[in-house]
């Protein structure tokens, strides 16, 4: 660059400088109302790079600018703040608009400054939301997308539920502004029920909630039956009440009214137009005792356990009770369908052992096998499944194959730290080697390997358990145990073959893995470290292998010693002497 050239650091006259109140407005959209990682943005963008590739597109287009993503900070806080104020609203406006009597719904001075000024205020937070649902993206659950095109987010809204969310609060600003008649009145006041549409998001935001929180499903599915349930006595309960107050307000007989029995004695009179006892300025305690009262009434109904002396006589007091009790059944029949589905997966393979078990007791006992057999049988089938059927390869063939290794690993990390054979060996070794093995129960009595089996030259691992090895005499000459490993044939490593001449048998439950010498062979192959392991092992065995054989030869030979004396006729004479071997 030239040194007589000047670099001006001030911004050129071109150049637009954002005004401090913009990069505000520009940090405030990129941090807090954009996608931010958390529970829920997790479950449609897993990693950090999807996540910053969401707020590249929400942040980098300006037709998304005044569109709010619904998994930033402020969409979690704005909904929570919402749910809040929709469930206050739910029980309190129908609490209030039905006990606290005509004089609630008369025009002038009103007398309920407390209870308005609660529902005003909850009626403006859900207005802002009302006004902030057309800004906020939504997302498709089918698909796992998320939508922050404007026209399409307006238009989703209004085909879901702005109707449901927006007549509520316009007809309570009507009741409080309008002068209407207090008939009229009594009647918007009531839309405010058009609320219980949006049950169905309130549980899912609730289930989210409770999931971010890791509360296990049970207890959430526990929370959502006692919201069902609070919900519908509560909602039916104001509604009973309702009946009595629309009749008084309506001018309506209250002519065998069974209600207004109930409430005000079994001997009051009913006879024409008798007016509801609803005082101007209805105290609290008398409020909520009516209220407790319809509640007791409603929960016996729909519990289907009323008295027979509370026979109601109105029809349209008839209809209503009707309506609680299919009610009541209706959320009888979806409480018993869900704890079905709990039980019917909480525990499935505990059921599923016990349903294989029962079949094959009963078909033992069909095809009369021994007594003894079918114990044998049930407790093999009880020892091998610890009391719960899976199917191990099943479950292992859905995982990648790090994760099956990672789970192979574990799974047989008692195996692992029990044998010798495999102290020392890297992960990936012990991993194809246990990848190989047949797992086996073996009950006392068992014979684990013959010796004539001569085509056996697997080598078997016992995770648990005692064998003993017998020589063909039958004679037990040596324990193997937790951690032990025996085999017929070392012949996967070059060198001299020794032959196993013993017979292995199980003296208590034992649980056995075998490797069958080809796979042994390619685990060699594979990993050229585990030949130098198995020469070493090799030699031991050769060891071990030559002092049974030699065991063997002095056995058979005092046995044909005593043979030839008893021949001889010498075994009551004074001759050789039996010496005590020492076995190993």
């Amino acid at each position: 660059m030239n040194v007589n050239e000047h670099a001006c650091a001030l911004f050129k006259p071109h150049i637009k400088v954002p005004t401090a109140y913009k990069t505000r407005l520009n940090t405030l959209h990129d941090t807090k109302l954009s996608i931010c990682s958390n529970f829920r943005s997790r479950r449609y963008f897993p990693s950090s790079a999807s996540i910053r590739k969401e707020r590249e597109r929400h942040t980098q287009n300006p037709r998304y600018k005044r569109i709010i993503h619904p998994f930033s900070k402020f969409s979690m806080i704005e909904n929570v703040v919402a749910c809040i104020a929709w469930v206050l609203l739910l029980l309190s406006e129908a609490y209030i608009g039905t006990f606290s009597g005509p004089s609630f719904y008369k025009t002038g001075p009103r007398t309920t400054p407390l209870s308005d000024s609660v529902l005003l205020s909850l009626n403006l937070v859900l207005f802002a939301d009302y006004c902030m649902r057309f800004a906020f993206g939504y997302t498709i659950e089918k698909v796992g997308t998320v939508v922050l095109e404007p026209a399409s987010i307006v238009k989703h809204y209004l085909k879901t539920y702005c109707l449901f969310d927006g007549i509520p609060i316009l007809n309570v600003f009507l009741f409080y502004i309008l002068p209407l008649p207090p008939k009229v009145k009594l009647f918007i006041f009531q839309l405010h029920k058009l609320r219980l549409a949006r049950m169905k998001t309130f549980f899912i935001d609730v289930e989210l909630y409770l999931m971010q929180l890791r509360v296990h499903s049970t207890v959430r599915t526990v929370c959502a039956f006692a919201i069902i349930v609070g919900v519908f006595l509560h909602e039916w309960t104001c509604v009973v009440g309702l009946v009595n107050l629309g009749k008084c307000m309506y001018d309506l007989p209250l002519h065998r009214s069974w209600l207004h029995q109930y409430n005000y004695g079994r001997n009051a009179s009913f006879q024409g137009h008798i007016a509801f006892e609803f005082k101007e300025d209805l105290p609290y305690w008398h409020s909520m005792w009516l209220y407790l009262v319809h509640f007791a009434v409603v929960a016996a109904f729909s519990y289907g356990c009323v008295p027979d002396d509370h026979y109601v006589q109105n029809s349209f007091e008839r209809f209503i009770f009707s309506l609680i009790l299919f009610t009541g059944m209706f959320v009888y029949v979806y409480t018993i369908a869900h704890v079905v589905q709990l039980l019917g997966t909480h525990k499935v393979s505990e059921t599923k052992f016990d349903e294989i078990y029962f079949g094959l007791e009963d078909f033992m006992r069909l095809k009369q096998f021994p007594r003894d057999l079918q114990k044998r049988a049930l407790k093999y089938y009880e020892c091998k499944y610890q009391r719960k059927f899976f199917s191990k390869e099943k479950i292992f063939s859905y995982l990648s194959e790090h994760l099956r290794m990672e789970a192979l690993l574990y799974s047989r990390r008692n195996l692992i730290a029990r044998v010798n054979m495999f102290q020392g060996l890297s992960k990936s070794v012990i991993g194809c080697i246990l990848g190989q093995l047949q797992y086996e129960i073996y009950l006392a009595g068992d014979v684990v390997l013959r010796t004539e089996d001569a085509n056996d030259e697997g080598t078997y691992f016992i995770k648990y358990g005692t064998c003993g090895v017998c020589l063909p005499s039958g004679r037990e000459i040596h324990h193997v145990e937790d951690g032990s490993h025996f085999g017929k044939n070392d012949s996967y490593v070059e060198g001299a073959q020794v032959h196993f001449l013993g017979s292995v048998v199980a003296l208590e439950v034992s649980e056995v893995y075998r490797l069958e010498k080809k796979d042994i062979k390619h685990c060699c192959r594979v990993y050229p470290e585990l030949v130098e392991r198995l020469q070493r092992i090799k030699l031991d065995r050769s060891a071990f292998y030559s002092r049974m054989l030699a065991t063997v030869q002095r056995e058979e030979q005092v046995t044909e010693d005593i043979r030839e004396q008893l021949r001889q006729g010498k075994i009551l004479e004074k001759g050789l002497k039996r010496r005590d071997f020492g076995y190993f």
